[in-house]
């Protein structure tokens, strides 16, 4: 019989006669597969939102028909886009026209998910920072991985166009025919899938690191092509990559090296005093709550250097939004509030403990910012303050 052109498209057409087309089917299978389990553990998992009002501060979204809300308004649709299964279409419609293979290039969006790995990477470097340098160069090696790969397979695609029976007589052969990978009749020669792809992957190396060893070379005009976008590309990468360590090593702001040096001195102090590790979480954990962008301000200093009445206008402008919901001071001018807002100062209060205690004079008047406070009387459950409420003998 003779082979069909149309059916020849299907990724799992022939999977048994061909290795490379046995993995390519069990590769889409399983990461569409991943993805696809991926989008629905999205709507039954908890996470922690990062909310900006006169304060930036976590907020973690637990309930589930929050979880499935916020998720259908941030990432869904993108998900769905890149997991639909484009590249199944010839294997359903086995007649339909290439431009559908441009549908293909929406999978792109599934490189989305990979900004995971590097908060993850960023989220280990302020847990464990005695090893900053070991998680930076983990991202570096993995983002130059994945250039290199990506263009590994760009230049095994080109190199497949060199080939075959329709290539008019003294047009240069594609690299995969000189590598003895393809014949010049476009036959497969199976020399393994891990030769090919190292190869690819060598030459991609080579090329971005302008070595060029010069085994593999570029010879048609669209290897060549792609050959000058690789190294071009190449060279901004290690710049960036070069201009990368230099910014970490010599211009870290002094709110961040306070936040590193805080957490490295907390981690070195838990250690020796044999503090146990669920202990030692719940610590760190405190501090990524408190320090959302892993910065710690020195804000009474820096204020303390400011003109009094500037200083005022700034305090009101950083506490207004938590005034104006308080309605004890809804009857004050902006100059009344202003004097208020420099008198007051920021406390930071951990779990289960007591701010003020039943019948003791209270040395102030609390107005809770951010989270909730449990009001007790007699041991009894009064309410729950929230943002706006004040707490204490003397809101009374």
């Amino acid at each position: 019989g003779h082979a069909d052109p149309h059916r020849d498209k299907c990724v799992f057409h022939k999977v048994t006669h061909s290795p490379i087309r046995m993995m390519n089917a069990i590769g889409d299978s399983t990461a569409d597969l991943i993805f696809m389990l991926d989008i629905l553990t999205q709507f039954v998992t908890a996470r922690w939102i990062l909310v900006v009002e006169d304060v930036q501060m976590w907020v973690l979204k637990e309930n589930l028909s929050d979880i499935s809300h916020h998720y259908v308004h941030n990432g869904l649709l993108m998900d769905v886009l890149g997991q639909l299964p484009w590249q199944y279409v010839n294997c359903v419609w086995a007649t339909a026209p290439d431009g559908l293979k441009m549908l293909r290039l929406f999978r792109l969006l599934k490189l989305l998910h990979l900004h995971r790995i590097t908060r993850g990477f960023h989220k280990a470097e302020a847990m464990y920072p005695q090893l900053k340098f070991l998680f930076m160069g983990a991202n570096l090696l993995l983002s130059l991985g994945l250039f290199a790969h990506w263009s590994a397979c760009l230049w095994m695609y080109v190199g497949m166009m060199g080939m075959g029976p329709g290539l008019p007589p003294g047009e240069p052969q594609g690299w995969v025919v000189t590598q003895q990978i393809f014949n010049l009749n476009g036959t497969h020669l199976n020399p393994g899938w891990y030769y090919e792809w190292v190869s690819a992957f060598y030459w991609s190396i080579t090329t971005m690191t302008t070595i060029g060893y010069g085994d593999i070379t570029a010879s048609t005009s669209e290897e060549r092509t792609v050959a000058v976008f690789v190294m071009v590309a190449g060279c901004a990468c290690f710049a960036w990559t070069t201009g990368k360590i230099a910014e970490i090593l010599t211009t870290a702001s002094a709110c961040k090296l306070r936040f590193s040096n805080k957490m490295e001195e907390l981690q070195d102090f838990m250690k020796a005093a044999g503090v146990p590790e669920h202990l030692r979480r719940r610590a760190i954990s405190h501090y990524m709550q408190r320090f959302p962008e892993q910065k710690i301000f020195d804000a009474d200093k820096i204020l303390q250097d400011l003109p009094v009445d500037l200083c005022k206008l700034i305090t009101y402008e950083l506490y207004k939004p938590l005034l104006e919901q308080i309605p004890l001071f809804a009857a004050c001018d902006k100059t009344t509030l202003a004097d208020i807002c420099h008198r007051m100062r920021a406390v930071a209060i951990n779990e289960h403990v007591e701010i003020v205690t039943e019948g003791r004079i209270s040395d102030g008047l609390f107005v809770v910012r951010l989270g909730e406070v449990t009001i007790l009387r007699e041991g009894e459950f009064v309410k729950t303050a929230r943002r706006g409420d004040m707490v204490g003998e003397n809101s009374a």
